[in-house]
């Protein structure tokens, strides 16, 4: 039976668990992000169980209001920076090891900002204990524990466990370098995926089952980068399989690496035919320029994307972004309309139809066009 997988998107995890039906099994974490994160919509029997003072049940009450929007169906909140809570929850994963970039020097830097993140991410402030020695955090939630540590402090593993890996991971040389929306253009990789299968390895590491996150979407991994997830399939499974399949990977990440640099729209097209996975609807920085307000350099790189493919999806949803933001209004329109017919028309509606509908909706009101911002909002709802 297949024990390696190599996904998309980090959710797609779960999925695999579930399916081949893993039960309390440790998870080691290799990511420069957690992806545990409590969700804010818990059931009032989640919320009467895990309280341990009449702060936590009234801080769960509120969140019923959360509860009631989900519909009570939890796993609408799953996504890729949380699909590890419901595996805790339902007993998927025993105990859970964080392995986050950089060494321990650098480690030892970033203990306060785990702490946070760790407080953040699970939200029991109040009832979060540390233990910090040797470069490891240890913590407990939910009866399960939670240990965060860079590659060479990982303790020696007993029993085989699940191996989740990002690939992320090898590019982020530290914990506080994880934003993709800083250093643009500047990542390097920080530990080549052979080293890290090394250390793995030297430290008894061996997986039930193992998943690989390409994790493009989002910006997490740039284009160029997503190699680097075959590249470490292929040295954990021995490096023999799949090598015809990982040179076309490394071939296209040079290809979209040049496209970068001299914007020639056949690099692009000559990358993408090479590896179709790197035909995604963020696959450049336009958005993270969005985020900045640096509209000029946005509009610049959905264009510069648009050029080499007329039809991206995601180039069209961020011009329409961008003229928003200016309050070009009917350009912004037509821009969302134009995403939208081509979200339909390739599949990609689930992925970010509702962004191009919600951009329409804000068009329309500032439009005055209240008729049919009020028929578009019906369609949001539904």
């Amino acid at each position: 039976m297949k024990s390696t997988y190599l996904i998309e998107d980090h959710d797609e995890a779960l999925k695999i668990w579930r399916r081949r039906r893993i039960r309390n099994v440790d998870l080691v974490h290799v990511d420069a992000h957690i992806d545990l994160r409590a969700p804010a919509a818990r059931s009032v029997a989640q919320i009467l169980e895990d309280a341990k003072s009449v702060r936590d049940v009234k801080k769960g009450l509120e969140d019923l209001v959360a509860f009631q929007w989900y519909e009570k169906d939890l796993g609408k909140q799953t996504h890729m920076g949380n699909y590890i809570y419901p595996a805790l929850r339902e007993g998927i994963v025993k105990d859970f090891y964080w392995v986050v970039p950089g060494d321990a020097i650098e480690f030892s830097r970033q203990i306060p900002l785990i702490r946070g993140i760790l407080r953040y991410a699970l939200k029991d402030v109040a009832l979060l204990r540390f233990d910090v020695r040797e470069a490891i955090v240890r913590t407990s939630y939910l009866g399960h524990e939670i240990v965060v540590c860079c590659l060479e402090k990982l303790p020696v593993l007993a029993a085989s466990v699940l191996l989740d890996v990002d690939a992320d991971f090898f590019v982020t040389p530290r914990l506080d370098a994880a934003d993709p929306s800083r250093f643009l253009g500047l990542r390097r990789v920080s530990i080549p995926p052979k080293e890290a299968v090394r250390q793995l390895r030297q430290k008894g590491v061996v997986s039930v089952l193992t998943t690989i996150a390409y994790s493009g979407r989002g910006g997490y991994t740039p284009p160029r980068f997503r190699y680097l997830a075959r590249d470490f399939a292929s040295a954990w499974e021995g490096g023999g399989r799949n090598t015809g399949e990982l040179r076309r990977q490394k071939e296209a990440g040079r290809s979209f690496e040049a496209f970068e640099r001299f914007k020639t729209p056949f690099l692009y097209r000559r990358a993408v035919r090479l590896d179709p996975g790197l035909r995604y609807a963020d696959n450049h920085n336009g958005f993270f320029y969005l985020v900045r307000r640096r509209l000029g350099s946005a509009e610049r790189e959905f264009c510069r994307v648009l050029r080499a493919d007329p039809e991206h999806a995601g180039a069209w949803l961020g011009r329409g972004d961008a003229a928003l933001a200016k309050k070009r209004y009917d350009t912004a329109l037509s821009y969302f309309l134009k995403a939208e017919r081509l979200c339909r028309r390739q599949k990609a509606f689930r992925e970010w139809g509702s962004d191009t509908l919600s951009g329409q909706l804000a068009c329309l009101v500032k439009l005055g066009r209240d008729r049919e911002a009020w028929r578009l909002s019906l369609r949001l709802q539904n």
